[in-house]
């Protein structure tokens, strides 16, 4: 569904080596997707949620950007996992990226449910995961169950957007 607003403020991640899951970098500046828009497809995708963007990072270590984007704008929703106010743009600014320290204040002061899902996905230190339970102490059991989970490698993935000039 395409939104009438006319920019919306968010966030988007890129894996550890600085690329978007179409293989590219994308150093501060604007950009523009010259073809038809639509979520999960095909633009530039970002969420309102910093936790939401790091499942489309490919890896649970991802650099994330403070980001706008503008022009036409598909809103995609995934019920079944809960992820909201996630979007596809013609247009995109990277404002600025966020340092490591950012991330994980950020996190910190979210509620449970949001903290749960930036916990299960981010790679988090020793010293971090503590903070976490310092917050929250019920987020214990999240903790546990993160420790012990398999690590997944990122997917290699063929870009089907061209990079512009």
């Amino acid at each position: 569904m395409i939104t009438d607003k006319k920019e919306i403020h968010g966030y988007k991640a890129f894996a550890s080596d600085g690329t978007n899951i179409a293989l590219e970098t994308m150093p501060l500046g604007e950009y523009h997707y010259d073809g038809i828009v639509k979520y999960g497809k095909s633009g530039y995708h970002f969420a309102t949620r910093l936790e939401d963007t790091i499942r489309y990072s490919g890896t649970g270590n991802p650099i994330i950007a403070e980001v706008i984007g503008s022009g036409t704008i598909d809103v995609g929703e995934d019920d079944y996992y809960g992820y909201y106010e996630v979007y596809s743009a013609s247009d995109i600014k990277i404002v600025r990226y966020l340092t490591r320290e950012e991330i994980i204040e950020y996190a910190l002061n979210l509620n449970f449910r949001r903290m749960k899902r930036f916990i299960v996905n981010f790679e988090l230190t020793s010293e971090e995961l503590n903070a976490f339970i310092k917050r929250d102490a019920s987020i214990e059991t999240t903790i546990k169950d993160y420790e012990i989970r398999p690590k997944v490698k990122k997917k290699e993935l063929k870009s089907k957007v061209t990079k512009k000039d």
